[in-house]
């Protein structure tokens, strides 16, 4: 009763007040994401995710991350079929759709089927487009409204062995406070899979530990032809998780206490002693062992054939306004 209450008393995460509580059964296992276009009820899967999820900070489904999934294996063939024949169902024949399965012990079971393109603002563009050689689901829905030669060259799943390596990397704080500066940021831009983030912290706010997507501190698309350099910048982005290495917290006041004194008012010696809120020397730290983070990384652009333009109509959120 009392989460109820909670519930009913909180805010929609995109605005809005809680009109009801929807109670549903607990599901258990990985939850994938199968992404297709259509285009007169043939249906082509663009790609299909993972997401990475584990237990941090209290929280038990802390978002770490999405992987590419093999589109070759048997798992991957039942999820394929799963979602066309509810994409069938629901009558959706046209457009981009997103599809979220859980897959459990009992076999696929559908967590959410909308009539969009993937969401997270389109920054897994770029991966896609590596992944597949050339493609993604945005230039696949522009394709299914207006270029029907287009979208029939599109493949009915992904190829594999995928053209390059990478993910999108959640970061994840643990840690609090107002934030004074990002040099964190800065050091992550430098490695040589990076390639986009979004959704950073900027100085003056505040920071929470990250318990669900919501307080997430950003997201990385990490990509790069050698799969070791990707293995090894993920390592790397977890460290500075783990030190607290991506934001400078501005000072706060606090009253220092004897240690006898702490045993006396709370029994104990295990008291946490003050430390200095300006965090560790990033550059110093970091150089050592990384020597490539030193100098400028350089960034290709992926370019688009501007020679063919079509207006389409579109809700211009998140990914929507890329494929506008």
């Amino acid at each position: 009763k009392q989460h109820f209450e909670k519930l009913m008393k909180s805010q929609l995460v995109n605005g809005g007040e809680c009109p009801s509580v929807l109670c549903q059964e607990f599901l258990k296992g990985d939850e994938y994401v199968i992404d297709h276009v259509s285009r007169d009820g043939v249906h082509k899967t663009v790609m299909l995710w993972v997401y990475d999820k584990r237990k941090a900070n209290g929280g038990d489904f802390v978002y770490f991350g999405m992987k590419p999934v093999d589109p070759t294996t048997e798992e991957a063939r039942i999820l394929i079929n799963y979602v066309r024949r509810t994409l069938d169902i629901l009558g959706i024949k046209h457009g981009p759709s997103h599809g979220e399965v859980m897959m459990t012990s009992e076999g696929p079971c559908l967590v959410e089927m909308n009539c969009r393109a993937h969401g997270g603002d389109g920054c897994w563009r770029p991966l896609a487009l590596a992944l597949t050689g050339g493609y993604s689901q945005v230039e696949g829905a522009a394709a299914s409204f207006v270029d029907p030669k287009s979208f029939k060259k599109i493949p009915d799943r992904p190829p594999y062995p995928f053209k390059a390596a990478g993910q999108n990397v959640m970061l994840v704080s643990y840690s609090k406070g107002k934030v004074k500066s990002t040099p964190g940021y800065e050091v992550l831009r430098m490695l040589p899979s990076c390639v986009h983030m979004d959704g950073l912290v900027s100085p003056g706010a505040e920071v929470d530990y990250t318990q669900d997507l919501i307080t997430c501190i950003g997201q990385m698309i990490v990509m790069h032809p050698d799969h070791e350099i990707v293995k090894r910048d993920i390592e790397f982005i977890r460290l500075m998780e783990q030190i607290n290495g991506f934001f400078v917290y501005e000072s706060q006041a606090a009253d220092l206490v004897k240690p006898d004194d702490f045993v006396r008012r709370h029994g104990t010696k295990n008291h946490k002693r003050v430390f200095s809120s300006d965090g560790p020397h990033l550059i110093r730290i970091m150089s050592n062992d990384r020597p490539e983070l030193r100098g400028p990384l350089v960034k290709r652009m992926t370019t688009m054939d501007s020679s063919k333009e079509a207006v389409v109509i579109v809700d211009p959120y998140s990914t929507g306004a890329l494929i506008a």
